[in-house]
Parts: C-alpha cells; structure tokens; sequence
C-alpha cells in the first residue's frame, strides 16, 4: 500500500481454528460473500494493494487458496518452510506494518484512511488500538520496531505478546492510540457471529461505523434481536464443536462485553481445594491441619460428575486451603484429568513436602505450573515460617524435578517458588532467588504477609513489612536486580515509594485493568473460612465471605449451571463495571487488604459488610 512515499504493509491474522467447522471460517459466506472476499474489497478500497501477508496458525488448504486469489501471501506461523521466506521482500521493502485480525472482516475503509494519514503527519512510531472494535486496524507499526519486537519477545514470558513488545519499545510520545466510538453491536460482526440475517438488518455489506452508530442512536435497528442472534450462534457453536474451551472463550468474551448477567457460558478458569489436609504448619497462614476432616475430600467420582469440565482452559488443584498432594487419591485425580481433559492447563500450588518421585514423574510435560511455597532460603528460617524440618528434602525434590523436565526436554511444568515475605525471612530474598535459580525453578514470587487476610494466624501483626516499608523496599529491590542477572523471573509487591498505585483485588498495582470480568471468567470451589467449613462458590479472590454455598453431590452440568446463574452472581455481573459498584467489588478497588492500618475496617466488614448469600443448588 504506497502513500505519500511510504510503503504499508497489510498483515492479516488468523486466528487457529478450533474445530471442523472453524477452519473454514474465513470462507463461510455472508450475503453470497465470502469472509476474505469483504476484508479484501475493502482494503482495495483504501489504496493500491501490495501483496498483503497473511498469517495462519496451521495449513488450510481452501482458506490458503482463496486468499492466493487476491495476491496475498500465506505464510504459517512458527513454521520453516521455503514458501515462508516468499514474504521477505514485502517485509523489507515497508516501511510501516498495518496489523489486521480477520477475525473482524468489516474494517471500516474512511478510519483506515484517516488512521493513516495521522502515522504520517506526527510522526509517530507506532498507534495502537483502544478498546478494539474491528473498523481500524490493530495496530499500525513502523518496521523497525516491528522487527525489534520479534527479538525481543524472546526474552519475555510466552505470555506476553509480540505487540506488547512492541509498545514496551516505543519511546514515549512517539506512540499513541487508535480511539474511535465502539458500537454496542461491534462483537456481532466477528467472523463467528455474523451471518447474513444481521447484515440484512444493518442495510447490507456497505455497513460501516457510521452507519451503525447512527442506527443504534435513532433506534432504527433492534439491537437486542441482533444481539441474540450472535450470542445464540456463539452458543451452538460450543455445543458442537469439538474444542468447547475455545468456543467457551468466545461465549465468554461476547457476554462479559456485553454486560450479560445470566450466562450461557462456563467460566473459564477454575481453582479447586481439593483437601483441607496439609503436611505443614505455616506461622502465617490462616489454616491448620486438623481444622477440617481428614475424610471430607473432592473424591474422584465428584471430578467425573464435572463433565462441564471439558469448556474450561484453566484448572488449579489447591486453592490456599490445605495441600492437594495431602489427598490421598491426587494421583488418580490427576491422570483422569490428564486423560479425560487433555486440553486444560493444570496448575498446583502446594508446599512441595510430599512431592515423591512418582508425583514428579506425573507432572513431568503435563502439569503446567507448579507453585511451591517455600517461605525461606536456608533451613534454620524454613523450620521458624514453616515449623517443619523439611527444607533439605523439598530442596532435593525440586532440583529432581528440574533434571527430569531437562531429561525429557520440557518445559512443563513452569515452577514458581514463592515466599511470603515478613520480618522473618526478609534478610533473605535475595539468597531465595540465588537458590531458586540453583535448583532450576523458571520464576519466583514475593508477597506480604497480610494479617488483615490471615485474622487466624500465629504470626503477628508486627512482623508485616509494612511498619518497615523502606527496608522492604530495599530488600525486594535487591532481590529483582539479583533475578534480573541471572535471568530468573519475578513478581513482587509494588514499591511503597511508588505514587499512584491502585487497588485491584485487595493489592496495590501501578496499573489496573479497567474493567473486570471475574464474574464471567472465574470460580473457586472453596471452602468457607468459619465453622461449619462447608463448600462455597466464588468468583474472586476478595469476595469469599460474599461466596455462595453449594453441595459437593450437585456438581453435575445441569446444577452447575443454575449455581453459576444464582441472583447474586448475576447481581455481580451487573454492578461490577457500573458506576454503583457493590460493596465486594468496591472492597476490591478501594482497600490494601496487607496493609495493617486497614485491620479493623476489613474486620468489620467481614463481619457484616457483605451480604450473605448462603445458597444450596437443588439436588
């Protein structure tokens, strides 16, 4: 695309299909045209076309043959092959990339224009989409930043995306935003959820942001019926395909966006306590052993009750509550999860003590990461925090592991050693990330003790790090410099000398997402922290008090559904993101829950503050 003597280059995404039908998504047709046919006749629109790139996750023979039809280069990602390297001279020869995801086939031609021509006239770096709608590309980026983002994403988490890489990059005041007006109705344009029935209602292919918006302002248009549309698509789309989580994701995405309180959906990530038996006696942990039955597990026949299973990404065994690797059935749980759903990402958290050869090899490149509370760097302080004289044995398990992932040559499981951090043991945090990086863990974390969360336990008051928040500072400061040169990663607190954190889930942040869909996206199946200890529902890490009470036998699909739409969670979804927040979520946004001058306010309104929800599903 040559304007004003620049070159753009169009680079299209696609996103990995998800099941039979999905590969074809890009060729279903809407109004007689096909999904790539409507991108590409309106990027024609825009200027002369120079052979665009398209990116696809895997070969699609039809989906490659029609995109070859209007002069694009398919090129499969991660992938060598000769046909790859037809690509470089259009990377070369450009000088700005426009990102594009044909997930959202109906870019809007005048935005394209208008975004172009403003890269052109400040100068800018790179412009990144806020809020992405589908009208404006994703992103516009000048190649050389392009370029340096590939090489540095390397060095980040396989999380972190290229494009952060490249915002990371930029200097500031070099890039800015794409922000243009987001229709109620953008998600139902989606290549997923659009048919031919909505673009009849919307006045055809011609649509474009204008005309939606001044549809939706004038009323002309149903924006409910359009929306049931979409969503009713999303929906059967989950029940038949043969990759539900990605299809869940999809449902999920649409009705959180769209403010939906009572779901179709599953959420997306679950934590279970499985067991609230624990090898250890942690000084500052709120639970003890004995606090529940030793007999009151999750058994093995609860876990294959939970069909609804198979539209989950996410599943953590341990919730804080307890060890799972206690449960003296973890074992066969773990391999009927393994078997029966062997496209979840498992994650355990657990002090390690009881982690035998036979658990080590299970998790071997199929436990995905394993978070092991360690609290300590030499014996002496691990037997004060954990009073247990076990340090020398989990140090001997960890470093097994880390052999026999380099054995098998994998990288599963991701292991995370984490420390509590306290009067006790902060003297050594940096000698905890030298040992981690020792044993071969990928990554530690550091937290704060928090009484005004851990009200039962025996470690007190005086010892959080917040009577000495220069020292913490200093430590935690050392500790991330440490684990910067010996290339180990890290997650802390925020420095107290930093201005301007944020509260989010009850922690201090520099940065918070604007909006939360925990409501849509998460649950924890807990157990309550008050006798009688029953099994509760939550959705958040800060509103266990507010849970919801179920019973373990009525775990079945058709139950979990009704659980998962109870009023209060619906009540959650409506207020969460409103301006009249409920009282749980302005807990969340508003109170540093480790902060010890917050203890009697968060002690009353665990007392009464939050409404109690008790609620038991129907057998």
């Amino acid at each position: 695309m040559q304007i004003n003597n620049n070159h753009y280059l169009p680079i299209i995404k696609c996103r990995r299909p998800v099941d039979n039908d999905g590969k074809q998504t890009y060729l279903r047709k809407v109004c007689g045209v096909s999904l790539i046919r409507i991108l590409a006749e309106r990027l024609k629109r825009v200027g002369d076309i120079s052979t665009p790139v398209m990116i696809l996750h895997q070969e699609e023979p039809e989906t490659v043959r029609e995109a070859k039809g209007f002069g694009w280069i398919p090129l499969i990602k991660n992938r060598w092959r000769f046909k790859n390297f037809l690509a470089l001279p259009e990377f070369f020869k450009s000088d700005y990339f426009l990102l594009f995801d044909l997930d959202f086939p109906f870019i809007d031609p005048d935005i394209l224009k208008s975004v172009i021509s403003r890269i052109q006239k400040d100068t800018f770096s790179g412009l990144f989409s806020h809020r992405y709608s589908g009208f404006s590309p994703v992103a516009v980026v000048r190649k050389k930043e392009a370029l340096l983002g590939v090489l540095k994403k390397y060095k980040y988490p396989d999380n972190v995306g290229w494009l952060r890489c490249v915002e990371d990059l930029i200097p500031e005041g070099k890039s800015d935003k794409i922000s243009i007006q987001r229709p109620v109705l953008s998600h139902c344009l989606r290549s997923d959820t659009v048919n031919s029935k909505i673009i009849e209602i919307l006045g055809g292919l011609g649509v474009t942001l204008e005309s939606i918006l001044v549809a939706e302002e004038s009323g002309e248009i149903d924006t409910d019926r359009i929306l049931k549309i979409s969503r009713d698509r999303l929906y059967q789309r989950m029940q038949h395909s043969s990759a539900p989580h990605w299809a869940n994701r999809d449902l999920i995405q649409f009705e959180s966006r769209h403010a939906i309180t009572e779901v179709r959906s599953f959420p997306m990530d679950l934590a279970i306590t499985i067991t609230g038996a624990c090898s250890a006696r942690c000084l500052f942990c709120n639970y003890k052993p004995g606090y529940y039955q030793s007999h009151d597990h999750f058994t093995l026949q609860d876990f294959k009750k939970m069909t609804w299973l198979k539209y989950l990404s996410k599943l953590g065994l341990g919730g804080g509550v307890g060890d799972p690797l206690a449960h003296p059935g973890f074992l066969k749980i773990f391999h009927h999860l393994r078997e029966a759903y062997p496209h979840l990402l498992l994650r355990v958290i657990t002090n390690g003590i009881l982690m035998n050869r036979e658990i080590r090899e299970a998790f071997s490149n199929s436990l995905s990461r394993l978070r092991i509370s360690m609290n300590a760097a030499t014996k002496e302080t691990y037997k004060k925090i954990m009073r247990i004289d076990n340090f020398d044995k989990l140090c001997r398990s960890v470093s097994q592991l880390s052999r026999l992932k380099r054995k098998m040559k994998t990288d599963k499981p991701e292991i995370i050693l984490m420390m509590v951090v306290n009067r006790l043991n902060a003297h050594e945090v940096v000698r905890f990330v030298e040992l981690s990086h020792r044993l071969g863990v990928q990554a530690v974390n550091f937290s704060h003790f928090a009484k005004v969360v851990m009200t039962q336990s025996d470690m007190p008051m005086e010892d959080s790090l917040y009577s000495d928040q220069k020292y913490s500072d200093l430590q935690l400061g050392r500790a991330e410099k440490r684990a910067k040169a010996l290339g180990l990663g890290l997650s802390r607190p925020s420095a107290f000398t930093e201005k301007g954190c944020l509260c989010f889930q009850g922690e201090r942040f520099m940065k918070v997402p604007e909006m939360c869909y925990f409501p849509w996206t998460t649950a924890y199946l807990v157990k309550s922290r008050t006798p009688p200890y029953t099994d509760r529902l939550q959705f958040c890490c800060v509103g266990v008090e507010s849970a919801i009470s179920y019973k373990r036998e009525s775990l079945s699909t058709e139950n979990f559904v009704k659980l998962w739409n109870h009023p209060y969670l619906q009540h959650y979804r409506k207020t969460v993101n409103s301006s009249q927040k409920n009282p749980v979520c302005r807990f969340c946004r508003t109170v540093d829950q480790a902060d010890p001058n917050n203890y009697e306010f968060c002690s009353k309104m665990r007392s009464g503050g939050f409404i109690d929800t008790s609620y038991q599903v129907a057998h």
